[in-house]
């Protein structure tokens, strides 16, 4: 009997069972047209390239020699690149015997999808009493002026541009309308060099998104 790829776990022990006989062990590694990964829990690989047979909600290994308990983890690369990583519930351990040779049925969970941490960028402005913190994963914001923020502030922006923006003619006009803002800081030309400013840098506007708080406080009323 030829058993296909839609012959399930139930379908797999019924079959087993009645090979009962020298051979049966042969049927089983037939089934086994997976490859997998046994990971240990604490990321510690323990065997690649594990003949399996993949099912759903159990993974039948015929290899007793690898090591599985409980919370390993078995993964596999299905065709379209993807890595399905699974749980393990129960090994499902057995003894030969009857012909058969000794086995995992490993009863298993598909692993749930984590989402990462999204990526950040932490501002550090350092002196008497300032800083602007960017880092923690509430995206509060810390923000304390002193009289000489505006230096520092400015140094802060120039370094957040020199490490987010690769191409040296972009990051040199958002550096040269950095400049004009600096120099006219604490004037009524400041307004128009922050527009300029943000302007120029509005393809890149989230590398200073947390910088422009601080910066409208050195706009002049008018």
């Amino acid at each position: 009997m030829v058993l296909g790829s839609r012959a399930g776990p139930y379908f797999r022990l019924v079959e087993l069972s009645r090979m009962g006989i020298q051979g049966a062990g042969r049927l089983f590694d037939s089934f086994a047209n997976d490859h997998v990964t046994v990971t240990a829990a604490d990321g510690t690989v323990v065997r690649e390239r594990v003949a399996a047979d993949v099912q759903t909600g159990m993974i039948f290994i015929n290899d007793a020699s690898v090591q599985i308990a409980p919370g390993y983890e078995i993964s596999r690369t299905v065709p379209s690149g993807l890595t399905e990583v699974f749980v393990v519930v129960d090994p499902g351990f057995y003894a030969a015997s009857h012909g058969m040779e000794a086995h995992y049925q490993i009863k298993v969970r598909r692993k749930e999808a984590t989402q990462r941490p999204p990526n950040v960028v932490t501002y550090n402005v350092t002196g008497a009493n300032a800083k602007i913190n960017i880092g923690s994963y509430d995206a509060s914001h810390n923000l304390v002026f002193h009289p000489g923020y505006a230096d520092e502030l400015f140094a802060s922006i120039r370094s957040a541009v020199d490490a987010g923006i690769t191409d040296a003619n972009q990051r040199q006009s958002v550096l040269d309308a950095v400049a004009a803002m600096e120099q006219s800081a604490g004037t009524p030309a400041f307004l128009e060099r922050y527009t300029r400013f943000v302007g120029v840098v509005a393809d890149h506007i989230t590398l200073i998104a947390p910088l422009i708080p601080a910066l409208t406080q050195l706009i002049q009323p008018q």
